[in-house]
C-alpha cells in the first residue's frame, strides 16, 4: 500500500494506487468503495462508515 502524501485528497491517493497497479482509477475505487459513484464524490461526501 502506498502511503498518503501530506495533504493528499482521497481521489488522488486512489488514482496513484490505480496507476501503480495498472488499472483505471474507477476500477480501484470500486474495489475499495463499491457503492461510490465517482472519483470526485469520495472527496466531498464520504460517510463515517466509508472513512
Amino acid at each position: 500500500m502506498l502511503p498518503p502524501a501530506a495533504d493528499e485528497i482521497l481521489s488522488s491517493w486512489i488514482s496513484r494506487h490505480a496507476a501503480f497497479y495498472g488499472v483505471p482509477p474507477m476500477t480501484m475505487l470500486q474495489h475499495c468503495l463499491p457503492q461510490a459513484t465517482s472519483l470526485g464524490a469520495v472527496d466531498l461526501c464520504l460517510t463515517r462508515k466509508q472513512a
